[in-house]
């Protein structure tokens, strides 16, 4: 090894592995749980400690690898210039002189291989420790996956295999490891300085050019891999590999070189003790910054947009900061729109915009305010599971009740809020009780509901403020007309109360009035006796609220000839017509394309209701016409691609219509069309014979509760197994995660629906006719007391049928059980 920074990027793995897996097995942090208190260690976390551990223990055994393919060319060269120099002399019997450069050169060589070996035999005892863990890894998950067994921590489930002495040692011995590993990296950098005759500024300048020049590399590699005709990657697995091992590499070279940085600071003159304590302390530094952008990169959703994210900071005179005072002002703001997507108007998403907010600019508090994904992330990675609103909502309360600093909450459009008004305003209250350090402004429409909960708060009513205004300008509007002003004459009482009812019809809206007077103007041009009374009428605030009306509905249908699915089918057709005839090249405005294939699909939604022959038509051209848009001939694929990429950044390689507010995270057509809905199209591909995994299908349906049993029924029908292991369930079958999502419905607590019991009911009936294994058996439960407790809860009748296809497919399938008895007693004797 020539280059001490192969050692600091072997010390960067082996501090990371020491300490994941003292956060794991080691006393002080062994209390660690996977997400909430209740949550146990069962097989899911076990296989992702597994793959944590493998990962980091990959680490180092490759750059151990490279050490000794280094080593043996570094001896083997000496050898050869040991032989150059015996060849030398003409008599074999003359020993050779050794030069002073040589000497400098084998001392140099010879403390070389000695760092190497020591830091070799470091990295052995860490491989050691990781095999042990992997092995009862191995076995945890056996009794897991066969008695279902779970654990508080996984020091607890480890005790189960091994003794507390025999974890203790293994704690020993990795920081063992880490302590000498410090004298090793320092004697390395040192001699590698003082054999070159260089300065630790020319070894970072070295470092600096060296991380450019990977780089560069790197993304040359990764643009050799483009898209194809139609701006499709060609291998995007590879692709994502290659991302994956340059940001790897790329974050190696960034803790090489702040640890050079710290050292020259310090005049490079440091103790092993004290550079050990450089390298955890900057190993630790950057692996808390990447859980910091994975944490924040987890808050945040696409249409998390600027004017929603950003409410400008007070001017320094202003009384927002004369309220703060000495105490730093945190601005957060969420607006509420019912016209976005789910996100926009729940109370997720509302929670995860304003801690977005709160900790972007203060990722520090990330570990108070979500100490369960802090931990999941420091030890695993990046955390794929879904947020929960009990997780987010005691991150906000956490946050607000910090009087350190001072609060100000801007909330828009509580009446757009899709969910309980009532149990927003108890939050939000709760939240703003000390109004000493927190405070929040609502807005909303004037709803009931809401002028009950706020009654007691300090309050603003804009139509209040406004109607003087708006009187005037109506008054100024009307008078400036001849028979305005005659009437006015004639009956001012009556012109007074007119302009009066005009200005508080109005509640605020300028917009309004300025509709209504110019209507009445334009009917004072034929005025009559009262005729002025009859033309007041109410007008809608909006359009929206106009078409919803009834009788506008059916003024609109009776004049015209076509029915209500003709008028959708033309409006498909049309926006679908016009993405056709859209050409890639100039390439046209993304959001244009947005727009035509969201409505498209919106419009699509509607007919596969009614009309799933045409729709199934329609649903093809779509998807060829878009995905032709972002073929190869639009000059801008690359940047339509990543903003497609920006709406989904979890998901490789994602389908044109994750663009669109209806998207699924889908890498195709055909799983989009499953997962909203498109039955026409989904029949349409399994009857055509198109291979897809249909367990892995048929899993997906059984937890996302949007599905209907049609799918189901469609997917069994087309050969999908309940008892065949599902690609997205890893080790469960369909009819095992069925029957788990049915027990959930068992606790007295549990927020399972009576429409989600029904429907799994009449999944549990499907399964059954296709053969599913009637002796499966849920943590101990068997099949038929959880049908009974949780369909029978909401469907008594349903339930029973399907108990009594429990018990007549046991006795159909006997030999079922029989087998799984033979397994099981082989499984216990390979364990004896």
């Amino acid at each position: 090894m020539a280059d001490p920074l192969t050692a600091l990027g072997l010390a960067s793995n082996v501090v990371q592995f020491v300490a994941s897996t003292n956060g794991l097995i080691g006393k002080p942090d062994g209390s660690y749980r996977t997400a909430e208190d209740d949550t146990l260690i069962r097989y899911p976390v076990l296989e992702t400690i597994t793959r944590s551990l493998v990962h980091l223990n990959d680490g180092i055994r490759f750059t151990v690898t490279r050490y000794r393919e280094k080593e043996k060319e570094e001896v083997e060269s000496r050898h050869q210039r040991v032989r150059q120099r015996l060849r030398a002399h003409s008599k074999p019997a003359e020993k050779p002189v050794e030069t002073d450069e040589d000497r400098r050169a084998r001392l140099h060589e010879d403390k070389l291989i000695e760092i190497e070996e020591h830091l070799s035999n470091l990295c052995s005892d860490c491989n050691n420790v990781a095999q042990e863990l992997l092995g009862a890894l191995s076995d945890l998950k056996s009794k897991s996956k066969d008695t279902e067994a779970t654990w508080t921590t996984f020091r607890q489930a480890l005790l189960t295999l091994w003794t507390e002495e025999d974890i203790d040692a293994r704690t020993k011995v990795l920081q063992q490891c880490q302590d000498k590993l410090g004298q090793a990296v320092l004697e390395s950098l040192q001699e590698f300085v003082r054999f070159n005759g260089i300065t630790y500024h020319n070894f970072l300048d070295d470092l600096v050019a060296r991380t450019e020049k990977d780089e560069k590399r790197f993304n040359e590699r990764i643009n050799e891999l483009g898209g194809d005709e139609n701006g499709q990657l060609q291998d995007p697995k590879k692709v994502d590999a290659l991302k994956k091992q340059r940001d790897e590499v790329l974050e190696k070279h960034h803790f090489q070189k702040e640890i050079l940085e710290t050292f020259i600071q310090n005049g490079g003159g440091q103790e092993p003790t004290s550079f050990l304590t450089l390298l955890v302390a900057t190993a630790r530094k950057r692996r808390d910054e990447n859980v910091q952008r994975q944490v924040l990169e987890k808050l945040r959703f696409h249409d998390m947009r600027s004017r929603y994210q950003e409410i400008s900071e007070a001017h320094k005179e202003t009384f927002e900061w004369t309220w703060s005072g000495d105490s730093e002002l945190v601005i957060m703001g969420f607006f509420f729109w019912n016209s976005g997507e789910v996100m926009q108007m729940s109370k997720e998403g509302l929670l995860r915009a304003l801690l977005y907010q709160a900790v972007e600019k203060r990722p520090h508090l990330i570990p108070e305010l979500l100490p369960a994904r802090w931990a999941y992330n420091t030890l695993f990675g990046p955390d794929d599971r879904h947020w929960t609103l009990p997780e987010l909502e005691r991150a906000f309360k956490s946050l607000v009740s910090d009087e350190s600093r001072k609060y100000f909450i801007m909330i828009d459009g509580l009446d757009e809020y899709k969910g309980d008004p009532k149990l927003l305003t108890e939050f939000l209250l709760e939240c703003g009780a000390n109004d000493q350090h927190v405070k929040i402004c609502v807005s909303s429409q004037p709803w009931d509901v809401f002028d009950t909960a706020f009654q007691s708060k300090p309050s603003l009513s804009l139509e209040r403020l406004t109607e003087a205004d708006i009187e005037l300008y109506a008054r100024e509007q009307l008078s400036g007309n001849d028979s305005f002003h005659k009437l006015q004459i004639e009956e001012p009482t009556k012109i007074d109360r007119l302009v009066h009812a005009i200005a508080q019809k109005a509640d605020g809206s300028f917009l309004w009035v300025q509709i209504v007077t110019a209507s009445l103007l334009e009917g004072f041009q034929e005025i009559h006796e009262h005729g002025a009374w009859a033309t007041v009428q109410y007008i809608h605030k909006s359009v929206e609220e106009f078409l919803e009306k009834e009788d506008t509905r059916d003024s609109i249908q009776s004049g015209s000839a076509e029915s209500d699915e003709d008028i959708k089918l033309a409006l498909c057709t049309g926006y679908l017509r016009s993405l056709k005839k859209t050409a890639p090249s100039p390439a046209p405005p993304f959001e244009r394309f947005q727009q035509l294939a969201t409505q498209c699909l919106k419009f699509s939604g509607m007919i596969e209701k009614e009309n799933g022959k045409k729709n199934l038509a329609i649903l093809t051209q779509l998807d060829r016409a878009a995905t032709c848009l972002l073929g190869q001939q639009n000059p801008e694929r690359e940047q339509w691609r990543k903003r497609i990429q920006s709406c989904v950044p979890l998901v490789s390689n994602p389908h044109w219509t994750n663009a669109c507010p209806q998207r699924t995270g889908s890498s195709t057509f055909f799983d989009f069309a499953f997962l909203a809905g498109f039955y026409s199209y989904v029949e349409n591909a399994l009857r055509e014979g198109e291979q897809h995994q249909l367990s892995g299908l048929l899993a997906t349906a059984v937890k996302d509760e949007r599905i209907d049993a049609k799918f189901v029924r469609l997917l069994l029908d087309h050969g999908a197994r309940p008892n065949e292991h599902g690609g997205g369930a890893a080790y469960k079958t369909p009819w095992y995660l069925l029957l788990s999502s049915m027990s959930a419905g068992i606790e007295v607590q549990s927020n399972l629906s009576h429409e989600e019991r029904v429907r799994l009911g009449g999944m549990a009936q499907l399964f059954l006719a296709h053969d599913a294994d009637p002796f499966v058996t849920v943590r101990g439960s068997a099949a038929e007391d959880i049908v009974a407790k949780a369909v029978g809860s909401a469907d008594q009748e349903l339930a029973g049928n399907v108990v009594a296809a429990l018990e007549q497919s046991k006795k159909k399938n006997e030999h079922m059980k029989r087998k799984k008895s033979i397994i099981k007693k082989l499984k216990q004797f390979l364990k004896s």
